[in-house]
């Protein structure tokens, strides 16, 4: 499987055909604020390709001061899930990023859901964060009334908890289109 970071044409394709299916509408930012990032240089697509088929893609965020990275977006294709293709995504990204960058993520919070179908959904997810060398921080995110737990994957230097807080707060106020900004809530548990 390849790993490159996605062209134009590549980001918006995936942007229409696999994020708008793999993600609900209320998590998706509109593609043009999504284009306007990547022109500033604070945002980057990477896709996973057998041969021209985008098998999985990540999509970041970039921190000021390039220390940090938030996954904003992570999916492998529906049909070759629960095949390990995430796991090895990961370890591909972590070996290119990691020396340079601490990666963030935010899991669904398995407590802040009574259908214990989606409890358990999410459980596997932060399971398999852990299982990928991901550290749990005590930081919460309230992302327009869905409470995230944080996660990140450590570059060199242990980031502390502050650090990551503030970068978050950071990151939602330049990712996030205006009207969003005000929903999103960094906060420790």
């Amino acid at each position: 499987m390849e790993f490159k970071i996605l062209n134009k044409k590549e980001i918006k394709k995936t942007y229409n055909e696999k994020l708008k299916n793999d993600f609900p509408k209320a998590e998706l930012k509109p593609y043009s604020h999504i284009k306007k990032m990547i022109k500033k240089g604070k945002y980057i697509c990477y896709g996973f390709l057998d041969g021209e088929k985008i098998n999985a893609y990540a999509f970041f965020a970039i921190s000021d001061d390039n220390k940090f990275m938030l996954l904003d977006y992570f999916a492998v294709e529906r049909e070759l899930r629960n095949q390990g293709i995430g796991e090895v995504c990961l370890n591909m990204i972590a070996e290119r990023l990691k020396p340079n960058s601490t990666i963030i993520i935010e899991v669904e919070d398995p407590e802040n859901n009574t259908d214990k179908s989606y409890k358990s959904l999410r459980q596997r997810r932060i399971n398999f964060y852990k299982r990928n060398n991901f550290i749990e921080t005590d930081l919460k995110c309230d992302m327009c009334g869905v409470i995230m737990n944080i996660m990140y994957l450590p570059m060199k230097e242990e980031p502390t908890e502050e650090e990551i807080f503030h970068t978050l707060e950071n990151f939602y106020t330049s990712i996030f289109p205006k009207n969003l900004t005000e929903k999103v809530m960094v906060f420790k548990s």
